[in-house]
């Protein structure tokens, strides 16, 4: 299926966007380097650059299900900084120009605890946000995200659902209506006891949540998420100004427990990653001290899954003393880059780091 579709993104791409797939399609798939950076003016195609790899790592999926027939979809992961970009972009790198293969319920980690809508395509593409997929305490989230809690925890039967309804309310859901979301929230059936045992299991760390407050009288450092949800909602009332002080904090625990949930089935083929500097703190490793890092380590490094990033934005391998005042690190931001595409394979940083010093002591003698 699609196949014809692969030829006719081959015969639109210039010669020097051939030129940039064929090499990108050499050093990813047949070399085994899984990371590779576009690094290109603004113009100069690199969009369909990424069309056509995406184009020629279906056509290598194709041929090993053939062989194998273990994964039942092939999926694409567009990583950009917002929803507005990525709604102008998405159309751009489906080369099958079946509409049907853009997963459009989905725009967050979290939002993959539905069922998708388009079982009957082979290639699903999704569009993620860092700032709302890898950071799931920031706010109270969508409505959506709320629907898909109580409509899992509503079935286990253990809240009074009227009160978990009034509490996952948020503040400016007018037409908050969890019977009237029934049919169209339907969860995969992997997630539901998969979160809610991260629920009882998971304990926040002490960052995460304020224990001192008068409503976490019953619970401790060593409360589980679960155990903090059994306490907020008995002393729950929203009329009460220091019960919405605690709102956001157990709800962002909450979203945050459904994205663990939901990162077993990011299932990807290939990750498309648009203007990274934006977001390039998705590139750190802190092994896992903080959360976005650790959501991103487990997004990024699975087996064999591909990662193209995109950048318009010049690198320099230097940093003068104006730019430190001006607080920008050209250099710290390069090498950052160089570890993540590296990932775990052996560099000689030492080496790398004493030819540049000598290339730019060169420069500077130049006459």
């Amino acid at each position: 299926m699609y196949k014809d579709k692969i030829d006719e993104v081959n015969k639109r791409l210039s010669d020097i966007q051939l030129a940039t797939v064929d090499y990108l399609e050499h050093r990813m798939f047949k070399e085994g380097q899984n990371r590779m950076l576009v690094a290109d003016d603004v113009g100069l195609g690199k969009t369909w650059v990424a069309k056509g790899v995406i184009a020629r790592a279906y056509e290598r999926w194709l041929e090993s299900k053939e062989l194998s027939c273990e994964k039942q979809y092939f999926n694409i992961y567009y990583i950009c900084s917002n929803q507005q970009l990525a709604a102008q972009n998405l159309s751009k790198l489906n080369f099958t120009k079946d509409a049907k293969c853009i997963v459009s319920q989905v725009s967050r980690i979290s939002m993959l605890a539905l069922k998708p809508s388009n079982e009957d395509v082979p290639v699903k593409i999704y569009s993620l946000t860092p700032e709302t997929s890898f950071n799931p305490r920031s706010q109270q989230g969508i409505k959506a995200e709320r629907y898909i809690i109580y409509n899992i925890l509503s079935k286990d039967n253990s809240f009074d659902n009227e009160r978990l309804s009034s509490f996952l309310k948020g503040s400016n859901d007018i037409n908050w209506n969890t019977r009237s979301n029934e049919n169209s929230f339907v969860i995969r059936d992997e997630i539901g006891k998969k979160y809610i045992d991260i629920l009882k299991t998971k304990v926040p760390q002490p960052n995460e949540i304020e224990y001192t407050k008068e409503n976490y009288s019953s619970v401790n450092e060593k409360s589980t998420v679960w155990e903090i949800l059994e306490c907020v909602l008995f002393n729950f009332d929203r009329d009460n100004v220091q019960s919405n002080e605690l709102y956001n904090e157990v709800i962002g625990l909450l979203r945050g427990c459904v994205t663990e949930a939901c990162l077993s089935l990011l299932d990807a083929n290939i990750y498309i990653m648009d203007e990274f500097q934006r977001y390039s703190k998705l590139l750190d490793n802190d092994n896992g001290k903080s959360e976005l890092s650790s959501i991103a380590s487990k997004v990024f490094n699975q087996d064999d899954v591909k990662v193209l990033m995109l950048s318009a934005t010049p690198f320099k391998s230097f940093t003068n003393r104006y730019d430190e005042v001006q607080g920008e690190q050209h250099y710290k931001e390069l090498q950052r880059v160089l570890r993540f595409l590296y990932k775990d394979a052996e560099a000689d940083w030492d080496g790398y780091e004493r030819s540049r010093r000598e290339l730019y002591r060169l420069m500077l003698n130049l006459n």
